[in-house]
């Protein structure tokens, strides 16, 4: 564009580059050409940011996300809600669910609403860690502030309850996502069917599955093991 067409780029152009260089996981070319446009006076933006941040936090360096957070602020450019759940949800991977849901509150704070991304990755964050209670408060302010869940947003929460041994909870919440309209996944399937066959429940594990093809979704190939296992031991147990 600058030798042949004589026309300089403006920031979308960088951005457009940056955006594949940081996808390709090329974060450094991608840096460099960041202080490029700066340095011809092309002024960067929101995305450009994000943009980064987010290349960054895909390779773990969650110091140098926080660092490029830092110098958007110290440019007067607004993080959105984008940006926020990028950051939220690499401090969420990396164990810092306090300091994501600190984050977020800030994020209301300065007048940015988290949508249902934000609000997954701070539940899934919580479920890692086995805080199944602090998970569903989250999950349900999200409700409470208007922001539906989605399908991943129960099904983060129906796997944590079924680590939790709480089958009972995790088939309410499956009824309630049915009653809202929003049909379960393979995943979300498969993993109630395990929980409830590792505690032993294969009648009603039996019928999620009939219900599940019912349905046309097709259990995975590690929940047939599971079911397989934990029914033939129960059989076995039987016969004794």
């Amino acid at each position: 564009m600058e030798k042949v067409e004589n026309c300089m780029p403006n920031v979308v152009s960088y951005n457009t580059v940056i955006n594949g260089l940081c996808k390709e996981g090329l974060i450094r070319e991608a840096m460099d050409l960041f202080l490029e446009m700066r340095s011809k006076g092309v002024v960067p933006n929101v995305v450009t940011f994000t943009t980064l941040i987010d290349g960054v936090c895909f390779l773990g360096e969650l110091k140098e996300a926080m660092r490029l957070f830092d110098g958007m602020i110290d440019h007067n450019i607004s993080p959105d809600a984008q940006t926020y759940s990028v950051l939220i949800d690499a401090l969420c991977k990396n164990g810092m669910v306090a300091k994501a849901k600190d984050m977020m509150e800030i994020m209301i704070q300065r007048g940015v609403k988290p949508d249902v991304v934000t609000y997954n990755s701070v539940i899934d964050g919580y479920c890692l860690e086995g805080e199944i209670d602090k998970a569903r408060m989250v999950f349900d302010t999200m409700i409470g502030h208007g922001c539906d869940g989605d399908v991943l947003s129960y099904r983060i929460l129906i796997n944590g309850y079924g680590k939790k041994r709480m089958r009972d909870e995790a088939l309410r919440l499956f009824e309630e996502m049915a009653s809202k309209g929003l049909v379960p996944d393979v995943v979300t399937y498969s993993s109630l069917i395990a929980g409830l066959c590792n505690v032993g429940r294969t009648r009603s594990a039996q019928d999620l599955l009939h219900k599940m093809q019912a349905v046309g979704q097709h259990p995975d190939i590690q929940t047939l093991l599971v079911y397989s296992t934990v029914y033939a031991k129960m059989e076995s147990l039987k016969k004794q």
